[in-house]
């Protein structure tokens, strides 16, 4: 909010248009929204990588845990009963590391993905805000259709690729 009141006094400080007034509010809402989903996006990841480490050290515990059970155990047909349980254990456990893992890479990869049509975005709305600061209006809507241009051969482009 602190943010808020110190970029609303920098408007009203400065003479500005209407134009650029809403240009620089939906860019400085574009930002506050980008940061959020950063933020939301971080934390997820986080969780993800962390969850898939401690299934690799669960299944590192089993392995473990079953070999010292093993060199207690003086009966056969008990070794092999415990080894059976240990291993199937600790394969299930790094399967579902393994998951874990796989889904951290694939949100890794979205959140490329989609920073790149953020960016595209923030590209965007900054182009408006210096087309909204150009003072003759049909060279403002000269630049404004030469962005508009520019956005639909960028589509045609990435539907092409």
């Amino acid at each position: 909010q602190i943010q808020n009141l110190d970029f609303e006094l920098d408007l009203q400080q400065y003479d500005v248009t209407v134009s650029e007034r809403r240009a620089e509010k939906i860019l400085r809402i574009h930002q506050a929204q980008l940061r959020r989903y950063y933020d939301l996006n971080l934390s997820q990841n986080v969780w993800l990588f962390i969850i898939g480490v401690l299934c690799i050290v669960l299944g590192a515990a089993v392995v473990a845990l079953t070999c010292f059970w093993i060199t207690r155990t003086a009966a056969v047909q008990e070794k092999i009963i415990i080894a059976s349980l240990g291993g199937i254990g600790a394969i299930l456990t790094n399967f579902v590391a393994a998951i874990y893992l796989k889904m951290h890479a694939t949100a890794s990869n979205s959140l490329n993905v989609f920073h790149s049509k953020l960016v595209e975005s923030q590209e965007l709305l900054v182009s408006n805000l210096l087309a909204s600061r150009i003072e003759d209006e049909q060279k403002r809507w000269d630049t404004l259709s030469e962005v508009s241009k520019s956005i639909v051969q960028r589509g045609k482009n990435a539907v092409d690729s």
